[in-house]
């Protein structure tokens, strides 16, 4: 679970990368996620591990962005993970 738990923060952290990327101020945090389907796990014989995040919406409130997306983990160009609903956020205080 330590490993699932790694692979979707990092997940996280490139969703707030893409929304400061282009331009959205603040400091992120994971929102959550609706639902992760589970195939296979990254190992240490593993040479690739690559992610596909495509974003689906970024919501605009005062104080805050909202990105919206769905993502799958590669393992060797396998999908091993794949997750919907992806939510991330960037506040300004």
């Amino acid at each position: 679970m330590e490993n699932y738990l790694d692979q979707e923060m990092q997940n996280f952290h490139h969703h707030r990368f893409y929304l400061g990327w282009v331009g959205e101020p603040g400091k992120g945090r994971a929102l959550g996620v609706n639902t992760v389907k589970f195939t296979g796990e990254v190992l240490k014989n593993v040479k690739i591990a690559r992610y596909q995040v495509n974003m689906k919406r970024i919501l605009k409130k005062k104080g805050a962005v909202v990105g919206l997306a769905n993502g799958i983990l590669f393992s060797d160009n396998k999908p091993i993970y794949e997750a919907e609903g992806l939510k991330v956020g960037l506040f300004k205080s």
